[in-house]
């Protein structure tokens, strides 16, 4: 069995048994005479991110993402990323590996985070993996986002998991040498996570709906806004009462109310909780009643009935004009 053979069965780096060899550079991408991670032990194997990414991938399939749209590898992998069939898309062999083995999940419309939307490899040709080759084709992933950061080629262990788009977008980024989720937030910056804690930490948002999705609309993240929506408390609905429609309407009718406020945060949970959140959420019910309410809102501002509608959870047209559109499919 040949070193490479033995990296990709065992999703580990082999021992070096000597010093390396020194490799041009040209070669250092080619994904077959050469592989980065002959010089360093992954701190998590093939099987162990497979595990985790279907943890968070089956969670989200019984939320805002369809249960069909959990894609399950054959036994073998997904036939259509090969180190052959992947030669232009600058990965290391681990690095195909890992892509050929993970499970994907997708739903058009949905977002796994702010303005971030997850990629789906298990359907891309050899020529879509050969199509970001030449100056100023960019990899997903490689384009450096953060102001103050120049454009740089990401390396050939680090695999882009989702894209984002605009401001606050958010690019994940798997690293397989540091067993980490690199979250790259477009034009701030970015920052390194374990990728297990990680995907742990995204759940509980989920679940404690610190992180509020909508099909077509945008993820919303109560601690990213300002005014009292960032700290917004938990309704007391035993001394309150449940937010009734009436009451929410008139919030938007006081003059200034162009942001989220803590009424829209708790509204909006507990509407997520009336449709079973997060254990049983019922999707297709809670859209049935959603989008109704979104669009009379949105109807009302255009006739200046109230203030604003809901600037953060509005239609996102930018859905069909994404630069990477295409990854949805």
């Amino acid at each position: 069995m040949s070193q490479h053979e033995n990296v990709v069965e065992n999703g580990r780096a082999p021992e070096s048994d000597g010093e390396a060899e020194e490799v041009d550079s040209d070669e250092a991408h080619s994904g077959s005479d050469y592989d980065s991670e002959s010089y360093w032990e992954p701190p998590y194997s093939v099987e162990e991110l497979v595990e985790i990414f279907l943890d968070l991938y089956t969670f989200l399939s019984r939320l805002h993402y369809e249960p069909s749209g959990l894609l399950i590898p054959p036994q073998d992998g997904w036939s259509n990323i090969t180190p052959e069939k992947c030669a232009g898309f600058g990965k290391c062999h681990l690095a195909i590996e890992v892509m050929r083995r993970l499970p994907y999940l997708v739903t058009r419309g949905a977002t796994v985070d702010y303005k971030s939307i997850l990629i789906n490899y298990s359907n891309k040709s050899p020529e879509w993996f050969a199509s970001f080759q030449g100056e100023g084709q960019h990899r997903p992933g490689e384009h450096v986002h953060a102001l103050d950061c120049e454009d740089e080629e990401v390396e050939d262990y680090k695999i882009a998991i989702a894209v984002g788009w605009e401001s606050g977008g958010l690019d994940l980024i798997l690293d397989l040498k540091e067993g980490e989720i690199i979250e790259e937030m477009i034009r701030y910056g970015s920052s390194n996570h374990n990728v297990k804690q990680y995907f742990t930490g995204l759940k509980e948002k989920y679940a404690t709906l610190q992180l509020m999705p909508c099909v077509w609309r945008d993820s919303f993240e109560p601690s990213a806004q300002g005014g009292d929506a960032k700290t917004a408390p938990e309704r007391d609905e035993e001394k309150l009462g449940k937010i009734t429609w009436d009451e929410y309407v008139a919030s938007k009718k006081v003059p200034g109310a162009r942001h989220a406020s803590a009424l829209d945060v708790q509204w909006l949970r507990q509407t997520y909780r009336a449709f079973g959140w997060p254990g049983g959420f019922r999707q297709k019910e809670f859209g049935a009643f959603f989008e109704p309410k979104m669009k009379e809102l949105e109807r009302m501002e255009e006739a200046g009935e109230i203030e604003d509608a809901w600037y953060w959870m509005g239609s996102n047209p930018d859905y069909e004009k994404c630069r990477w559109e295409e990854l949805e499919d």
